[in-house]
């Protein structure tokens, strides 16, 4: 065999050398067709949706729906003072019609999800149950929400991890069982941010991505009608687009004028009612922040006035990944998803340069900076923004370990470490919501 090869070669010349200041040429690699899109990866995986996830979000959702229906008529027991608020709030409204729009017509909180509480208890009936099955379908929705937006972001196999942790979340759970505002935000902000990103993916026609910038805006400039924490998710839409101006990525700051306008516009009218009564729009504000605690107020001077708030930030983002709210029984993530979680988030650090990374980024840090910078009683529901951030790093981190094993462990192990940890988070948060009941937070 050698003899062989060695006489086909023999007859051939050897090869010229290049003589000085001449440059050996050799046969240009082949270069990969280009996509029949013609578009990026980033860019194919902002656009819109396949069929194949719409499937996907379907199936995560109809999951989705079977701790969130369980046993509602009876977990929780009791009916919290807020949600009681809210429920007396929806009957008025459906025997009275009108009852107002500012501030202090839901006994100071804004009066949007009252009213849709309002005309779902005239389809659904007035009880409890009746009343929570709203929460649970927004619930529901929100799941299938949150999959399209983070395939958008990340990809497949990391959505599929993020949704089935964000399903099973503990947090998550929670709200889609209580007669409160948070799913139906949460809902809000997910279906913004689903726009915004399928805006900044859309490459071809002009009018469409100011079409979908504006319907994100519209979107996000209802929150305000229904709840405190539509300045967060404006301010994260400000930190990623800043930061994609500063890049040098087309269509950043045209998409966020867009949106920026078309959401201001949107909630002007609630503006204007709640500056008709200054006084009780500011009580409501200087009653959410830090500086209204005496121990604040007893503090001297600018450097001694500025460690709260460095001190209280830097404790909400601990707090998210392994601490409590109100005890042990709001704890926000579970062990297995905080380190996830914390996995995720320095992945995403390390990559903050594309844009999905980045706008998950931006919600993060606005939702912990400016939730932490609010007092201690009703911050679980005002992390509204940052969960479903945190909860996609989650999913971002079992990617990333189960991308680590590949090559050392066979594809089924791998899915079958994937499954596992989700069962345990799965374990982890149902036992400890129907086994040792949880109160409202």
């Amino acid at each position: 065999m050698c003899g062989s090869v060695m006489s086909a070669h023999a007859g051939r010349p050897a090869p010229a050398r290049p003589g000085p200041g001449v440059t050996r040429t050799t046969a240009a690699a082949p270069v990969a067709p280009a996509s029949p899109s013609g578009r990026s990866l980033t860019q194919r995986r902002f656009a819109s949706p396949r069929s194949a996830d719409l499937y996907a979000a379907v199936f995560l959702a109809a999951a989705a729906a079977i701790p969130r229906f369980f046993r509602l008529d009876s977990v929780p027991g009791e009916v919290s003072a807020i949600e009681g608020l809210f429920a007396s709030s929806a009957y008025r409204i459906s025997r009275e019609g009108w009852i107002g729009l500012g501030p202090d017509a839901v006994g100071g909180e804004p009066a949007g999800f009252a009213y849709l509480l309002g005309v779902w208890s005239l389809l659904a009936g007035d009880s409890t149950l009746a009343i929570r099955l709203l929460s649970a379908a927004l619930g529901v929705a929100s799941v299938a929400l949150f999959y399209l937006l983070t395939r958008r972001l990340l990809g497949m196999r990391p959505a599929l991890f993020a949704s089935a942790i964000f399903a099973l979340s503990l947090w998550h759970l929670q709200f889609s069982r209580l007669i409160l505002p948070t799913t139906l935000v949460l809902a809000a902000v997910l279906a913004a941010a689903n726009l915004l990103a399928a805006a900044l993916g859309e490459t071809r026609s002009d009018s469409r991505r100011r079409t979908l910038a504006i319907a994100a805006g519209l979107v996000a400039g209802l929150t305000p009608y229904v709840d405190s924490s539509f300045p967060i998710f404006l301010a994260a839409v400000a930190i990623f687009c800043v930061a994609q101006v500063a890049l040098e990525k087309e269509h950043a700051g045209e998409v966020a004028a867009a949106l920026w306008i078309a959401a201001v516009l949107v909630a002007l009218p609630y503006l204007f009612i709640a500056a008709s009564d200054p006084g009780v729009a500011l009580e409501q504000f200087t009653g959410y922040s830090i500086t209204a605690s005496q121990e604040f107020q007893a503090l001297q001077g600018i450097p001694e006035q500025t460690r709260p708030f460095a001190a209280s930030v830097g404790s909400m983002v601990g707090r998210v990944f392994f601490g409590a709210f109100g005890g042990e029984s709001t704890r926000l993530l579970d062990a297995i998803t905080g380190i996830l979680a914390l996995v995720g988030l320095l992945v995403s650090a390390v990559r903050w340069r594309e844009r999905g990374h980045m706008l998950l980024l931006a919600l993060f840090v606005a939702g912990v900076v400016l939730a932490g910078l609010t007092v201690e009683q009703g911050v679980y529901g005002r992390l509204v923004v940052a969960v479903p951030a945190a909860l996609a790093f989650a999913g971002l981190g079992l990617h990333w370990a189960v991308t680590w094993m590949e090559g050392r462990l066979s594809g089924l192990a791998l899915y079958g470490f994937a499954a596992l940890i989700v069962a345990l988070i799965a374990y982890t948060n149902l036992a400890a919501y129907f086994g040792a009941g949880i109160a409202a937070p």
